[in-house]
């Protein structure tokens, strides 16, 4: 009874501004680009409007999803400082206890990691990234052609 649970099955549940919930261990389908955030973070906040300009690009292409899972307390608290910000349009969560930031392995802000769309983490990112660098962008295109399905029809 007192043996640690394996790292895949601990819960990695978020909630979602609508008041649902988003199980993270559940394969996203889509190539997924999982950030997590705080609005009492200093690199988050420096980070968070260059996240939101690569997302309104990044985000029209099919196959990948973008999900910015915040581990402020309460969705009061971020919206607020969404709004403070002018900031909009981009794929929100809420972590409040943690949970699903250290089911992934993480300990400190901002962190990004990407899902294939089969669940695995393929890539990962420790503290702010620079989203508007081309070898990120790269990375990620080469990701998201890697992990699409079978193009048919082309």
């Amino acid at each position: 009874a007192g043996t640690p649970a394996a790292a895949g099955s601990a819960p990695r549940t978020v909630a979602l501004p609508d008041g649902r919930t988003r199980d993270l261990a559940a394969p996203p389908g889509k190539l997924l680009i999982l950030h997590y955030w705080a609005t009492w973070c200093p690199p988050c906040v420096t980070e968070f409007p260059q996240l939101v300009a690569f997302w309104k690009e990044f985000g029209r292409k099919p196959g990948v999803e973008l999900l910015a899972v915040s581990v402020d307390e309460d969705w009061k608290t971020v919206d607020e400082w969404m709004k403070k910000n002018g900031i909009a349009g981009i794929p929100l969560a809420l972590d409040p206890g943690r949970t699903s930031a250290r089911a992934f392995g993480t300990e400190k802000f901002p962190e990004t990691y990407v899902l294939s769309p089969s669940g695995q983490v393929v890539d990962k990112y420790i503290g702010a990234v620079n989203w508007s660098a081309p070898a990120l962008r790269k990375t990620l295109e080469n990701l998201l052609a890697a992990h699409s399905p079978a193009r048919a029809g082309g």
